[in-house]
């Protein structure tokens, strides 16, 4: 509050200088008020550091701009001095300052274009180089994480705002285009020779025309910085869906080679189950009759069967039950703990 108390800033625009998010342009008329003026505010996108903001204030009838710069390094403070010094009769103008501070953003969002723009294209190269990726390698995590789609479409939705910001600076350099030439003429029309004190409407007017120029040339640098986004974006879109079919084209190989390998061992368990069936009656057979159960060569009076032989069948009865018994319970049991239930019959 102190700020605004020592400063012409309007009150709006300290609350804007005080937001997040990305960059705006107000323009505040003020002109059929007692402050005769017009209000301006101006905020960077804060997406990286390095951002400002500025509040300046024009007063049509003496042509005074007063302006004050937020956030500014020492780089920028010797940036804005240099340009100062070159201006000539062009500080008329209310907005220079403003031009001189999209042209200072231009080189900072140039500079996390190419960094943004640069990473993703190391990562869609890291991407098509590995031959072999699994779908749990450290590879696949670093490089299919959000962070990177995220930046780079902030940026892009960055761009796409401020680009706007400045087509409004146009468009208010259109309305003050108009009131500097009106009262030029007026002027000029009123009085036979116009002072150097009342001629600034037409340096004013100049100026104009030139930033208008060159902000429309900016905009047309950053509609290449948001091409450079989307085809950031497409271009890690299109890697990552090629990563993705490689690794499905190598799980798909390995489940041939499990399906290969299934069939050749299905080809062994019917060899095996082959030679069970050829050698297990003939190994029932030799085990029922060496038993002692059966006597071949009895003395006489005595049976070739001995009485005693239902004792065999009845024990592997009830081994068999008692077997089939404890398995099919213990069976179900551990099928159902890992999600699965046996079908009913």
């Amino acid at each position: 509050m102190r700020l605004v108390e020592a400063l012409p800033i309007h009150r709006d625009t300290a609350e804007m200088i005080r937001e997040t998010g990305d960059g705006r342009f107000v323009d505040i008329d003020l002109t059929e008020t007692a402050w005769n003026a017009f209000f301006y505010c101006c905020r960077t996108t804060n997406i990286r550091p390095g951002d400002l903001a500025v509040s300046s204030v024009f007063y049509p009838k003496s042509g005074f701009t007063a302006a004050v710069v937020f956030g500014c390094s020492q780089s920028v403070k010797e940036e804005i001095a240099e340009r100062m010094s070159r201006l000539e009769n062009s500080t008329s103008h209310p907005l220079v300052i403003m031009g001189m501070i999209a042209e200072i953003e231009l080189k900072r969002q140039d500079d996390m274009v190419g960094s943004h723009v640069a990473d993703l294209l190391q990562r869609m190269a890291d991407l098509t180089n590995y031959e072999q990726i699994s779908t749990t390698s450290k590879v696949r995590k670093d490089h299919y994480s959000v962070a990177s789609w995220i930046g780079i479409t902030s940026l892009r939705n960055s761009l796409q705002t401020w680009q706007v910001q400045i087509s409004r600076m146009i468009e208010h350099l259109d309305h003050l285009q108009v009131m500097f030439e009106a009262d030029f003429s007026r002027l000029h029309n009123d009085n036979s020779s116009v002072t150097v004190g009342q001629g600034w409407q037409r340096h004013g007017a100049k100026t104009g025309r030139r930033m208008k120029r060159r902000l429309r040339e900016i905009i047309h640098e950053y509609d290449k910085y948001i091409q450079h986004c989307n085809m950031s974006i497409e271009g890690m879109s299109l890697a990552t869906q090629m990563s993705w079919n490689q690794i499905s084209y190598q799980d798909t190989q390995t489940n041939i080679r499990i399906a290969s390998d299934a069939k050749q061992d299905s080809s062994h368990m019917k060899i095996i189950a082959t030679l069970t069936m050829v050698f297990l009656p003939a190994t029932f057979v030799s085990s029922v009759f060496s038993m002692s159960f059966f006597d071949w060569d009895p003395p006489e009076g005595k049976q070739i069967v001995s009485h005693y032989a239902w004792i065999y069948p009845v024990i592997v009865a009830a081994i068999t039950v008692v077997v089939l018994g404890v398995w099919y319970p213990f069976t179900k049991r551990v099928k159902s703990k890992h999600g699965y239930v046996l079908p009913s019959v």
